[in-house]
């Protein structure tokens, strides 16, 4: 279909619809006050002056490229009218070759940029962009480059654009702005990475930085972290930090057992390298190599160092700790009377209890471990009791105190002049007081008409703090005799 021509010629009239005679045209960049060449042909070999002078007809040739910003003087300098105008060509895809200046405000060679609403850019990126980005078309002033997000349109970060390859670009007029339309891919989607700060909500990539502290604590909705002390992550919502982790589960332990040290049993403990969760389940402490703990010495920060938290050494529990300072990111261990840490060294305030010792006679009893298992080298005789009596008994086990246990015991029940059936019930004290019988029982043996009867059998009972459980016989007198050996102890060592 054919379209409307334009005339060869430009005319310009004043006010009062006569031409403009001698009038002047000066052409300059829009938005600024810089020159803009225009021709007298379409090739631009032949060059207009700047400002163009009208004929005596208000006439004038003016080829040109783009957009301009036209400033119209009559011939005694007055001004008619400063408006911009486009060549006819305007208001599509302006092209330009390979972009110069630099990464983050790059220059293209589009004289046909009009800044019209919606009219597109296309180009060659000459560099790859490292952060916010804007691009002058045809030497104007830089316009701002925008990528589209969930959260609307935001300004570049960086690594959307990438050195040769092809971009396009769409103007905004309302926001003086460009959008990328095909912004490289694997750098995100839908989300902007901005001093290694998220926002969005889809991210695509294979290496993302996330906004690093020693521990933050963020709170605002959306605010991520990565804790570069404790390697886990944090996210901040409704007021309070929320904590994902990369590894096992919160009250995980993995290593970090206890031992006797060979070279000084007596007051010596080794601690085996591992990982823990803190006792709070915020973060993993992690002890790189086995270190050594003296009982008998004041506790100094390393190995082969005191380990005691408070007071003096004496025949009692000692609970075993492993503990982190978050300032400086140290682990270390030692031990305490309290079972929850409470002397430690003021700066270390991170801690998890992995285990207990009993000090008796001057001496750490001796005892291995197997995960939660902790097994005395000697079983110890608890207690032996003649004539208990049928109603509830109290008995301390040989086991730490201070904590809950499940206390591995042996327990005999003799009566040398049995003529009943006879039952022996244990309990923890934490279970309701139960009378034994013939159905209810820990151990049981029959009538012996007169002569010895007894049971005897290993059990695993929960303790109180205080490494205590309850015992009820069914019948008691002077031949009737209740005992117990410890051979050991389960600790959840702070599972719970």
């Amino acid at each position: 279909m054919a379209t409307l021509l334009p005339t060869p010629e430009i005319f310009i009239c004043d006010a009062n619809g006569n031409p403009l005679e001698s009038g002047t045209i000066t052409t300059l960049i829009p938005g600024t006050n810089t020159s803009k060449a225009t021709y007298q042909d379409a090739d631009q070999l032949i060059l207009n002056s700047n400002p163009i002078v009208l004929d005596s007809a208000g006439r004038a040739i003016i080829y040109g490229s783009g957009s301009y910003r036209w400033i119209i003087r009559d011939s005694a300098g007055n001004l008619v009218y400063d408006q911009l105008t486009s060549d006819t060509s305007s208001g599509g895809i302006a092209t330009g070759g390979t972009s110069t200046g630099s990464a983050n405000a790059q220059i293209v060679a589009a004289s046909s940029f009009s800044q019209q609403d919606g009219q597109a850019l296309e180009f060659i990126a000459g560099f790859s962009n490292s952060g916010p980005m804007t691009v002058a078309p045809g030497g104007g002033s830089g316009i701002p480059v925008l990528v589209d997000t969930s959260a609307g349109p935001t300004p570049l970060a960086g690594g959307e654009i990438v050195a040769a390859n092809a971009v396009l670009l769409l103007y905004e007029a309302s926001r003086g702005a460009f959008h990328v339309v095909n912004p490289t891919p694997g750098s995100f989607t839908g989300a902007t990475i901005s001093n290694s700060t998220i926002t969005g909500s889809t991210i695509s990539t294979t290496t993302i930085t996330l906004k690093q502290a020693t521990d933050p604590t963020p709170t605002d909705e959306a605010d991520m972290q990565w804790s570069t002390l404790f390697d886990n992550l944090k996210i901040g919502g409704n007021g309070v930090t929320k904590r994902f982790w990369a590894g096992a589960a919160p009250g995980a332990i993995t290593g970090c057992t206890i031992a006797n040290n060979v070279a000084d049993a007596t007051n010596d403990i080794d601690f085996a390298a591992g990982t823990v969760s803190d006792s709070t389940a915020a973060f993993y402490m992690t002890l790189g190599s086995t270190i050594t703990k003296r009982l008998d010495a004041t506790w100094a920060v390393g190995n082969n160092q005191g380990g005691l938290f408070s007071g003096a050494i004496a025949n009692t529990t000692y609970h075993c700790f492993i503990i982190q300072r978050p300032d400086t990111g140290v682990v270390d261990a030692g031990f305490d009377t309290d079972p929850n840490a409470a002397n430690r060294p003021a700066s270390y305030t991170y801690y998890r209890r992995v285990g207990s010792i009993v000090r008796a006679s001057a001496s750490i009893r001796a005892f291995s471990q197997n995960g939660n298992y902790f097994w005395l080298s000697i079983p110890l005789s608890s207690f032996s009791t003649t004539n208990p009596g049928t109603s509830a008994v109290t008995a301390t086990l040989s086991v730490p105190t201070g904590v809950v246990y499940t206390a591995i015991s042996s327990w005999r029940y003799q009566d040398t002049n049995a003529d009943i059936g006879e039952s022996l019930l244990v309990t923890a004290l934490a279970q309701a007081d139960t009378a034994p019988s013939s159905t209810v029982f820990s151990l049981r043996f029959l009538d012996n008409s007169g002569d010895d009867g007894s049971a005897s059998g290993q059990l695993q009972v929960m303790t109180n703090t205080s490494s205590q459980v309850r015992y009820r016989v069914d019948y008691s007198d002077g031949n009737v005799n209740v005992s117990a050996v410890t051979f050991g102890w389960i600790d959840d060592r702070g599972r719970s």
